[in-house]
């Protein structure tokens, strides 16, 4: 019955953020209960007269004292979605608090009155004529109350409003109460025993008693009451999930009623950023608040050192020195200042309510702490200020992604939680992976108006949605579990057998002593290699440049990394010899030889024989990744290396992310059997085996479909594409030289000699464009880079021209 309610008379029922979806759930709570409580009312009072029971004329008045709270509630929600104005600059909305704190008084003066009534009627008892019409009356409102306990229950978490989960309360009493009332006109017809009075002052008592809690919910808020460890938790995490936030301080949450929240907050960032895009990361978080959350937040930038070392080693040092006087304590701006005799170091240190030191004590406490620190000949003195918590944000790891709002939130009232934040210890190996680069680029795609040549995502008008749909739609229907039940490590076996043929359609990728293995994306056929490959420390050859998701697959494994440099036909192979050739020889050589990302290069075949004839020499496996080689756009195919190999010194990964799509993440690996077997446990520990689902859809299209027709449709977008952003590119930026792919979804741009590539990349962000500086693909990042990655796959014809327009603009701009 609620759900028809809400949805007969509440449009965009779910926005509970909007004001005027929050007034209409309030008027439509307050009819209810105006009618449902006249209607009881009515009846009670014929009842309660016409038989002489003070209870059930007194549960009548308390109905009609309740249809008198639904009024309060009504007008309280009108009321609170009253815009601000000069007298209120932050709106009505607490009227919605005095509401609930109206219903509380209502309440406990009905406890009264039922308790002065009760004892009356205990010190002079008259008979209670019994009738069933009673109890069917009674029974009646209990059932009516009990659904109306329920509805304002659930609405009023829906909204997050006090008001009408005390109203959910006093239905509930009303339960209790009325069901008292029952008892005692049962017991009373039944046995004669004068039990009306003593029922209604346990009534009386237990509304009081209830009443006073309600109170003490309603004002709470309007005497200023701490925010809720939820809600400090969800402020923190969102700031911290902003790329280059580096740590939050002094949050400060002040509630102006349901729907107008307002906060401010410290938030630290490293001084040696560009000031202007610190600055836009600012508002891009004040804007995230206010357009998703309703909560109106201002923050303070506070600029912090993070590439001085000695200040950095002060401020561990100090922090660690001010948690052993109490883990609750902790630093923030923190900075140095040296001077001939002495170095202060000074900072703010924030304090919980109730602790036991005074501010003196406690600024006294931590200057003999730091003057006492054993520092060698340096002399520090400490200058504290001390900061008072209003609302802690507790010391977590860095978040990488967003986090959802806590329950029943949507800028409301949140009740506070009793439980403890978790602190994770990170490992050190995953504590050195750097995130990529690229997906927090794309975390600004939220912006309509950016443009990205940053992303390798492929082109959204080449995904074959339909075939999907119908296959999907068949296999559900004919056969559901052959897509919803476990499946072996490997892969369907009637999967890898379209997959191999797939595979060896043009060429010998897989021979007879290789396996196929179907996987999560290609991303896990390298996490695979060297995890089954690398112990701690092992040395991994790669192209330099090269893709950066294999960079932290291998260092996640503690490899270490041994750049190759790149000549226009693939990989330089004398210092590839040198590599492997080196003491500590290489676990394996990874390598893109179609249309390699970033650069677009193609491996030359010479080169490719080369190559192989070199890891058979030495004994170095090849990991061979080809996610680009359908895509080809110009010129001959080049054979594969893995089709070159003879002796299982080849690891081949094909993926189906670029010609079905990436969401369906299926890839497949082939290799040498015996190495297959380690593969398969890996697997195994990983994630067991790949979504069945996709493996069935994706055995649907090769096998029932003409994979390769569709694959000239996807060659032909991106051919257009790609002659676009080049023609473009020759009209309007001609100083930048870039590399010509023969396929695959990127462009190697590289600037005049001396040109500063990282400004240029900045200011094109600046104006709306995002691209890839080049030093991110290289395994040393700090190494001169003057190149850049384009990606003409995702935008649209229209984006490639305003883009590369932007990027003319930011040449002229920078004198190049």
């Amino acid at each position: 019955m609620t759900d028809f309610l809400v949805k007969r008379f509440i449009k965009n029922s779910t926005d509970v953020n909007d004001p005027a979806v929050r007034t209409a759930y309030g008027n439509l709570a307050g009819a209810v209960g105006i009618f449902c409580n006249v209607l009881l009312c009515a009846a009670k009072l014929a009842v309660g007269t016409l038989f002489g029971s003070i209870s059930i004329t007194a549960d009548a008045v308390n109905n009609l004292s309740d249809a008198s709270s639904s009024v309060i509630t009504l007008v309280g929600f009108r009321l609170s979605a009253k815009p601000a104005d000069d007298e209120h600059p932050y709106g009505h909305a607490r009227i919605e608090y005095l509401a609930g704190l109206a219903v509380s008084v209502m309440i406990l003066v009905i406890g009264v009155e039922l308790a002065r009534s009760s004892i009356g009627k205990i010190l002079s008892p008259t008979a209670v004529e019994f009738s069933l019409v009673t109890v069917a009356v009674l029974l009646l409102s209990i059932g009516v109350k009990l659904w109306m306990a329920a509805f304002n229950k659930k609405v009023g978490r829906r909204i997050g409003s006090a008001a009408l989960e005390a109203t959910a309360m006093d239905s509930r009493n009303d339960v209790i109460s009325t069901a008292a009332v029952l008892a005692a006109s049962v017991v009373s017809g039944l046995t004669g025993l004068e039990l009306d009075g003593w029922m209604g002052l346990g009534v009386a008592l237990f509304i009081l008693w209830s009443g006073v809690g309600i109170l003490k919910e309603t004002v709470d808020p309007l005497l200023g009451e701490a925010p809720s460890e939820e809600l400090t938790d969800y402020i923190g995490k969102k700031v911290m999930s902003y790329d280059g936030v580096l740590g939050t301080h002094d949050l400060m949450v002040h509630d102006y009623g349901p729907g107008r929240r307002f906060a401010s907050v410290h938030v630290e960032m490293a001084a040696e950023n560009d000031v202007m895009q610190s600055h836009d990361i600012i508002d891009n978080i004040e804007r995230d608040f206010q357009e998703n959350d309703h909560i109106s937040l201002i923050i303070h930038y506070d600029p912090i050192l993070t590439g001085d070392d000695a200040v950095g080693t002060a401020r561990e040092w100090v922090k660690e020195l001010v948690r052993s006087i109490s883990p609750e304590l902790s630093i923030h701006d923190f900075r140095m200042v040296q001077g001939p005799s002495h170095t202060n170091l000074i900072f703010d240190t924030v304090v919980p309510h109730n602790f036991p030191l005074s501010d003196a004590a406690l600024r006294k406490r931590i200057q003999s702490l730091v003057e006492t620190h054993d520092a060698g000949e340096t002399k520090y003195y400490a200058v504290v200020t001390i900061d008072h918590s209003y609302a802690a944000i507790p010391a977590r790891a860095k978040q990488t992604e967003r986090n959802e709002p806590p329950a029943f939130w949507g800028g409301q009232r949140i009740r506070k939680g009793k439980g403890k934040n978790m602190e994770f210890k990170i490992s050190d190996k995953m504590r050195n992976m750097k995130p990529s680069i690229i997906r927090e680029i794309l975390k600004q795609m939220s912006d309509p108006t950016l443009i990205s040549f940053a992303g390798g995502n492929p082109a959204a008008d080449s995904f074959p949605a339909e075939d999907i749909a119908r296959f999907s739609d068949e296999l559900l229907r004919q056969d559901p579990v052959a897509a919803l039940q476990y499946s072996v490590s490997e892969g369907v076996p009637s999967v890898r057998e379209a997959v191999r043929a797939f595979a060896n359609r043009r060429e010998r990728v897989a021979k007879e002593n290789d396996g196929v293995l179907i996987t999560s994306g290609s991303q896990q056929i390298l996490d695979f290699a060297a995890k089954c490959l690398c112990n701690e420390g092992d040395v991994v050859a790669v192209e330099n440049p090269a893709f950066l998701g294999a960079f932290n697959a291998f260092r996640s494994s503690g490899a270490r990394l041994a750049g190759v440099p790149m000549e226009d036909d693939g990989v330089n192979l004398a210092a590839l010899e040198a590599v492997f050739a080196a003491p500590e020889k290489p676990r394996f050589f990874y390598c893109i030889p179609n249309f390699q990302n970033p650069t677009g290069k193609t491996m030359s075949l010479a080169k490719r024989r080369a190559v192989y004839a070199l890891a058979v020499r030495y004994g170095v496996p090849v990991l061979e990744d080809d996610p680009y080689g359908e895509l080809r756009i110009a010129g001959e195919p080049v054979p594969s290396i893995k089709s070159m190999d003879t002796e299982g010194a080849v690891i081949y990964a094909g993926s189906f992310s670029k010609i079905l799509c990436p969401g369906m993440r299926l890839a497949y690996c082939v290799c040498d059997k015996k190495l297959m077997a380690a593969f398969v446990v890996a697997k195994q520990c990983s994630d067991v085996h790949t979504n069945v689902w996709a493996q069935r859809v994706c055995e649907a299209m090769l096998t029932r479909t003409d994979m390769d027709a569709h694959i000239r449709e996807i060659r032909k977008i991106y051919a257009a594409k790609a002659a676009l952003m080049m023609e473009q590119l020759d009209e309007k930026c001609p100083q930048v030289r870039y590399t010509r792919p023969e396929g695959g979804m990127f462009i190697w741009g590289t600037l005049p000699e001396g040109a500063d590539m990282p400004a240029f990349v900045r200011e094109c962000l600046a104006r709306k464009l995002a691209l890839v500086p080049g030093n991110a693909f290289m395994v040393d990042e700090e190494a001169p880079c003057g190149s850049f990655r384009m990606n003409f796959s995702t935008p649209t014809p229209e984006n490639i021209v305003k883009g590369v327009s932007v990027m003319a603009g930011v040449l002229a701009a920078q004198g190049l």
